[in-house]
Formats: C-alpha cells, sequence, structure tokens
C-alpha cells in the first residue's frame, strides 16, 4: 500500500552581503541583509496557503531568521532545527571569491571541504526520517547546496532548472522513500530601487 505523499517546500535563505558579494558562506554564519529580509517576506506571502504541520531550518542564523520571518508572517507553527539541512563546508575556501575558487583549487580539491556525496546523503536521509514522521507539507529552510544537490538527484540535466536563487522555493514530494522534484519558484524582490 503506498502511502500519502509527505509536500516538502524547500525554502534558500534570503540574501547576505556574502551572496551580493560572490563569496563562499559555507558554514560562516552571515546575517541575512536588507534584501534577504524582503526576500523571506515575498516566500512567506508565496506560502501563505501552504499550511505547512512543521517549519524546519538550517542552524545557521541566515536560514534560521529566513524560517522566523517565514513562520511569523503565516502564522506557523514552532520553527524546528535540523543539523543534516546546513551548508556544505567549504574548508579554506569560505569566504573566497567563487571566481578564485578555480584558480587557488586548480585540481578540484579544498582543503577541509564537505564531499558534495556527503552533502546528498545527509539531506536525502532527513527528507526520508522526516516524511515518515510528519504529514501534509513541511517547509524547510536551507541553503544553496543542498537544495541544488537534492535538485540535480532528483531531475536530469535537461530538466534541472538552475541553481537556486536566494528566497527562491523547490518543492519535491517523498513518497514511500522516493523523492521527487515537483517545481521551482524563484523570488524576485528589489530594495531600493529608487535610491
Amino acid at each position: 500500500m503506498t502511502s500519502a505523499p509527505t509536500r516538502f517546500l524547500l525554502v534558500r535563505h534570503g540574501e547576505t552581503d556574502w551572496n551580493r558579494a560572490g563569496r563562499v558562506q559555507g558554514h560562516t554564519d552571515v546575517p541575512l541583509n536588507e534584501l534577504g529580509r524582503s526576500q523571506a517576506l515575498a516566500a512567506a506571502e508565496l506560502l501563505s496557503g501552504a499550511e505547512p504541520s512543521r517549519i524546519i531550518t538550517s542552524p545557521l542564523g541566515r536560514a534560521a531568521e529566513t524560517a522566523a520571518i517565514i513562520a511569523a508572517a503565516i502564522d506557523g507553527p514552532a520553527v524546528e532545527t535540523e543539523g543534516d539541512f546546513i551548508e556544505m563546508q567549504y574548508g579554506e575556501a569560505e569566504g573566497a571569491v567563487w571566481q578564485e575558487i578555480r584558480h587557488l583549487y586548480a585540481d578540484g580539491v579544498v582543503p577541509g571541504a564537505e564531499p558534495r556525496p556527503a552533502v546528498l546523503e545527509r539531506s536525502t536521509a532527513a527528507l526520508r526520517r522526516i516524511a515518515a514522521e510528519s504529514t501534509g507539507t513541511v517547509i524547510i529552510t536551507s541553503h544553496g547546496g543542498v537544495i541544488n544537490g537534492l535538485t540535480r538527484n532528483t531531475t536530469s540535466p535537461d530538466v534541472f532548472p538552475g541553481s537556486a536563487g536566494n528566497g527562491s522555493i523547490t518543492e519535491f514530494a517523498v513518497i514511500d522513500d522516493d523523492i521527487s522534484f515537483v517545481s521551482r519558484t524563484p523570488i524576485e524582490v528589489t530594495v531600493g530601487a529608487d535610491a
């Protein structure tokens, strides 16, 4: 007998100053900036009818603040923290500008970096565990490395929608441990356009 699907809405945290500067964040805990908070509010508006049974966040502050903004705006359940949705650890590359990475680590090996397969393994296991414990819709605030890894693993290259932007909402369905990509909704917000 097939169980009812659990709907997961994975929100990438709003923008930080390091996102804007093109810097690798990983586990470095950089807070949301003004645009990032506006993106979280815009995501909350799109999630207003979701009626989540749970809201879960990565332990990093930028994801936790995104979750708190969403939970307050939609009058959702208390936010829970789940370590398996933390961003990939980029080791010595944290703080570097993305364009520099290819030159600094030409062989593709970054000392101290978490392997991408390990990120996928922990986030996939967490989705399956939460699906077994939950019903209906679950909102999760996480990071580009986690969300993009899950998306690549559940789509083919010709269907992959590209990297998840800040504030975007990526939907997955989990039925009997099978994780399926459903859709991605980008968030378009501008702050200070008149300035």
